[in-house]
């Protein structure tokens, strides 16, 4: 009689554990835009939504894909909660003029019952507060 270790039953252990991991990882990685339902913006921006032509150099909007002005437009990448019920959020921008692409983070505060949004820069400054667009 041989001495045989069995290894079917660890083997299908990592191979579970494995492709779990890689689920998580791919729904993760898909998950990059936010969970928002609603656009935000200024008076502008949520004029901008709704026909898609430029009304001045101040129209700044937030959708669950991107946020933008007259002369950016950044798209989000990756969004993480924070505890307080914010997000940090990875963009990749474009500038106007510019034929590069930078890459940012931003901090995103939801607030008054979520009719309201203000988008910070990585040194914690106001980019813009914006109302949610009708």
């Amino acid at each position: 009689m041989r001495n045989t270790i069995s290894i079917v039953g660890p083997v299908r252990l990592i191979s579970a554990f494995l492709l779990a991991s890689l689920l998580i990882c791919g729904i993760t990685a898909l998950a990059g835009p936010l969970d928002i339902e609603a656009s935000y913006g200024n008076r502008g921006g949520c004029a901008y939504l709704k026909t898609g032509r430029v009304t001045g150099d101040d129209d700044l909007y937030l959708t669950a894909e991107e946020y933008g002005s007259y002369a950016t437009l950044c798209e989000f990448v990756q969004a993480s909660p924070t505890r307080h019920g914010g997000l940090v959020t990875t963009v990749l921008c474009g500038h106007e003029g510019d034929g590069y692409q930078t890459i940012e983070m931003n901090r995103i505060e939801f607030g008054n019952g979520g009719r309201e949004v203000a988008i910070f820069d990585e040194q914690g400054n106001e980019w813009a507060r914006l109302q949610r667009c009708r």
